[in-house]
């Protein structure tokens, strides 16, 4: 293998084996029943649907209907003893009685059933490690769909990968993924969606296109098996890169026009089967005495709801806040995108961002006036997520260059720097709030009151989930050949004397070599390359 060939090869092992640590360490830094509505979806689990045929004994009204089923206590109580009390740490849910409790929220159809059952495989007797195990193989499914994306995406895509999911990733993102909540499936497999409809648009070739299509139709599966609502935002997300991409020619009907329509059509099944993406429609309307009043205050309200997606809200049972340095650093990156995104905007690209835009902001102004609601209740960041990457990775599509948006490698290094401190914060705060509480010792580590077993320290976690966030940040932004070379490789090109390659290559030929001096703004990526007429 050339020299060249294998730095690039050990970059993307190294990248996805960190992508990995990255993701467990989220997985490990809260204990069970921390994610929000844990209760609800621990019971699911171990219930799923039909809760009948689950195995777990029912309770059934005179009707027949099931009204409570029978799950281990840990599974229905662990979150009732220390969500909202950001003051008591995980170590309470160590302390819960073995035996079995009856419990009446299980999921009765209002959620699809298929992240339940898939999540139901990991279940056991042991609790504790359940948990672990299903957050871990969420991990891994993550991993698998965005890491194969960026696998078959060209060099000059992958950087939009990482301007496009980077921000919505930390610390929202990665806390949902690492989690057994739905709504890590929802953002992932949207993002997968919408990130591998927009390189099969523009691969270099037949077969990258259908590998990126396939992986798009899977994340769209992966997505409404999660959440119903998943349904209507991939019908977004098929016409909008649909818009942004769209090339009147065979070639791209062909091979890259399909995908988008099979996305899109999953998306609009989902949207026409599933009760819980019809709950808006029959969601009773609220009397309210000044809707005007009301409507005026959301609109103007609706930044918070925006923010929160990178991280301005409280993760978990919103008893976990943020400082405010992570959301500021998370923003400043989706921010960087839009101001750059924009200046290579065409017709196609606009109206695709306008239509996200608008499904982003009429949805929940119409949700919260149909419940009489004021932004701060009922509607979360977390059910906007899935949008996010869509917008940002839009933004970070330059059509003209058919690949990712140009940034210096000034502006690069910002991007990954900012990413990694959201996250190395984030997670620092979220381990720091179920260890000992954030009453406790400023110092991981210190007075630690819950923990795993068996698994490494929390401060060995924090450490190498940081440092594996940031290869992978980098890794997105600068390219793997980039960062391998400057982080493990000697200065690039020189023999064993000291005398560059390049003057040794010029003096054999009996000339100078001329060097290429860089510049400041230099595209450390290339665009990919046209495809072939005969693709």
């Amino acid at each position: 293998m050339h020299k060249g060939r294998r730095w690039i090869v050990l970059g993307r092992v190294l990248a996805l084996v960190a992508a990995i640590i990255a993701g467990l360490a989220w997985a490990l830094s809260s204990p069970v029943g921390a994610s929000p509505d844990d209760d609800f979806h621990q019971a699911s689990i171990w219930c799923p649907v039909p809760v009948e045929s689950s195995g777990c004994p029912v309770r059934t009204d005179a009707t027949g209907a099931v009204q409570a089923v029978e799950v281990p206590r840990v599974v229905a109580e662990a979150a009732a003893c220390f969500a909202f009390h950001n003051e008591i740490s995980g170590s309470c849910t160590l302390h819960i009685p073995s035996g079995m409790t009856w419990t009446d929220r299980f999921n009765q159809g209002e959620y699809p059933g298929g992240f339940y059952r898939t999540m139901h495989l990991f279940a056991g007797p042991d609790v504790q490690r359940s948990v672990a195990l299903m957050r871990a193989a969420n991990v891994l499914i993550a991993v698998a769909l965005l890491g194969s994306l960026a696998l078959v995406a060209a060099p000059g895509q992958r950087r939009m990968l990482g301007l496009g999911l980077l921000a919505p990733l930390v610390p929202l993102g990665i806390f949902l993924s690492a989690s057994i909540n739905p709504s890590g499936w929802s953002f992932v497999g949207v993002a997968t969606a919408a990130a591998g409809l927009l390189v099969g648009a523009d691969a270099p070739s037949r077969r990258r296109a259908i590998a990126a299509g396939a992986l798009a139709v899977v994340g769209a599966l992966l997505a409404i098996n999660a959440r119903g609502d998943a349904g209507p935002y991939l019908c977004v997300t098929a016409a909008a890169v649909g818009l942004a991409t769209l090339r009147w020619n065979g070639r791209w009907l062909l091979t890259r026009g399909p995908a988008v329509v099979l996305v899109g059509a999953i998306g609009l099944f989902s949207y026409l089967t599933s009760r819980q993406a019809a709950l808006i429609s029959e969601t009773q309307q609220a009397v309210v005495d000044k809707p005007t009043r009301l409507f005026y205050h959301n609109v103007l309200e609706l930044p918070n709801l925006f923010t929160g997606m990178f991280g301005s809200w409280a993760l978990g049972w919103t008893d976990n806040p943020m400082p405010q340095v992570v959301s500021v650093s998370s923003l400043a990156v989706a921010i960087l995108v839009v101001v750059v995104g924009v200046s290579s905007l065409n017709v196609g690209k606009a109206a695709a961002l306008l239509l996200v835009t608008a499904v982003m902001v009429v949805l929940p102004v119409l949700l919260l006036l149909r419940l009489g609601a004021s932004v701060g209740s009922w509607v979360q960041p977390r059910y906007l997520l899935p949008l996010a990457p869509v917008f940002l990775l839009l933004l970070a599509y330059d059509p003209r260059r058919r690949a990712s948006i140009r940034l210096s490698l000034a502006q690069c290094v910002l991007a990954g720097t900012l990413a990694s401190v959201a996250y190395t914060v984030g997670l620092y705060t979220t381990l720091r709030r179920y260890l000992t509480g954030l009453d406790g010792p400023l110092i991981i580590g210190r007075g630690v009151e819950w923990w795993w077993g068996s698994v490494p320290g929390p401060r060995v976690v924090f450490v190498a989930g940081t440092l594996c966030f940031t290869i992978v940040a980098f890794t997105l932004l600068l390219g793997e050949g980039t960062v391998i070379r400057r982080v493990l490789r000697r200065p690039a090109l020189a023999d064993r004397s000291g005398t560059p390659a390049a003057a040794v290559a010029g003096s054999s030929a009996g000339a100078e070599a001329p060097v290429r001096q860089p510049t400041a703004e230099a595209d450390p990526e290339p665009a990919p390359a046209e495809p072939a007429r005969g693709d």
